[in-house]
């Protein structure tokens, strides 16, 4: 839901903010998220999934997309002037 996402931005920006390393923990994001093992949706022949079933997956999901939660870290990196790479 709409609230759980928003609890779950709060709490990446509290972290952020209490370590420094918004940058380190988007890395992490980026670990923890490499299992998932029950997909959504099966990609197509092409290995693309059609883009209206990632929004739709995206409205119904209690926390916001791992890309979304990086991007704001990453945002927050670039703000306090902290040089790093994207992965």
């Amino acid at each position: 839901s709409a609230a759980s996402q928003t609890h779950e931005f709060h709490a990446d920006r509290t972290g952020a903010e209490a370590t420094g390393l918004p940058h380190k923990l988007a890395s992490a994001l980026d670990v923890i998220s490499k299992d998932d093992s029950i997909p959504f949706v099966v990609p197509d022949q092409n290995g693309s999934t059609p883009r209206i079933v990632k929004k739709v997956k995206e409205l119904f999901s209690t926390h916001p997309s791992v890309a979304r939660r990086k991007a704001r870290l990453y945002k927050m990196a670039e703000k306090q002037g902290i040089k790093f790479q994207y992965a």
